[in-house]
């Protein structure tokens, strides 16, 4: 049994991986939707790192600083905890599992390592496009610089910004991530089973992309934009760019 490295189908272990890893377990287990296989990364990879580094007690105190700082200036801090966070090695039963399981994963194939935190897509918090994911990714190397990336993006100046804004404490926010088989895809994007913007339930609304879909979600690129009915998903509304 691992600690860190949780595969999609272990069901309720995914709750340590965050709500992405959660929720893509879920779906995986629905028959007929097809999701590809991965792992989830627990919280406490990252923060057993930081403690086995000596290096917690200087994270606490950035959050802190963060947290005291205007929103304005918040983002010197949120860059001190991108460089300590990017730059602390990983403990040693995380390597251990990384090594046996993430890294043959990763170099049978090219892979997607993903944000995947506690707040992300909970009740009313959304954070879409506030952390980082890192798409294409095949061996060893690419693999770790990563999984550091995306730790590290859990204090994009956004992501500090939005939790500050809100009245949230930094220190609520753990970050777990989805390591991903990559799918070679024509067109990718993101559906709400509800219009977003006027709540209607009998409307779903799709946005999305040539290619895989990273610029939709960043908010790099303008997307197509569908208007469906829920019933017999007939088109009601399109905006195709160019």
């Amino acid at each position: 049994m691992t600690t860190y490295v949780i595969s999609l189908d272990d069901g309720q272990a995914l709750e340590v991986a965050g709500n992405k890893a959660a929720a893509l377990g879920r779906v995986r287990q629905l028959n007929g939707i097809r999701v590809p296989e991965g792992y989830g990364l627990s919280f406490s990879a990252l923060e057993d790192s930081l403690t086995e580094a000596g290096q917690l007690q200087a994270f606490e105190s950035l959050l802190e600083a963060a947290e005291a700082a205007d929103v304005a200036e918040a983002d010197v801090s949120a860059a001190r905890l991108r460089q300590l966070v990017e730059q602390v090695p990983f403990c040693q039963a995380f390597e251990t599992e990384l090594t046996s399981v993430l890294v043959p994963f990763c170099t049978e194939g090219d892979v997607s390592v993903r944000s995947s935190s506690n707040l992300e897509d909970a009740g009313a918090l959304s954070f879409a496009g506030q952390h980082d994911s890192r798409l294409n990714i095949g061996g060893e190397a690419e693999l770790r610089a990563a999984i550091s990336a995306v730790w590290a993006s859990a204090f994009t100046d956004r992501a500090v910004t939005y939790l500050l804004t809100i009245g949230r404490s930094l220190a609520e926010l753990r970050m777990g991530e989805v390591v991903q088989r990559m799918v070679a895809a024509r067109a990718a994007g993101v559906a709400f089973t509800i219009h977003p913007v006027t709540g209607a339930g009998d409307r779903r609304h799709v946005s999305a992309a040539a290619g895989a879909g990273e610029a939709t979600v960043s908010g790099e690129g303008a997307p197509d934009e569908f208007v469906l009915l829920r019933e017999g998903l007939g088109i009601e509304e399109r905006i195709v760019q160019g």
